[in-house]
């Protein structure tokens, strides 16, 4: 649905932030930056042991995502 309603192009310069692994892995594979909340129903090692790289343990580290 995302890719029939935005570009490649804004896809790719979107952030999309959640605690699931699976929406993870759906925002990369449109091409999306994903970060992941270690801070919500998952732990940071949990995320980080099933591939998550970009991990916030507060709301406040999302900006430095947003800005790039």
């Amino acid at each position: 649905l995302l890719q029939q309603r935005y570009t490649s192009r804004e896809l790719g310069q979107s952030l999309f932030v959640s605690d699931d692994i699976e929406d993870m892995e759906i925002a990369e594979r449109l091409g999306m930056q994903s970060v992941v909340a270690g801070y919500g129903c998952r732990t940071p090692e949990f995320l980080a042991s099933r591939g998550a790289r970009n991990i916030i343990t507060t709301l406040a580290e999302v900006y430095p995502y947003a800005k790039s």
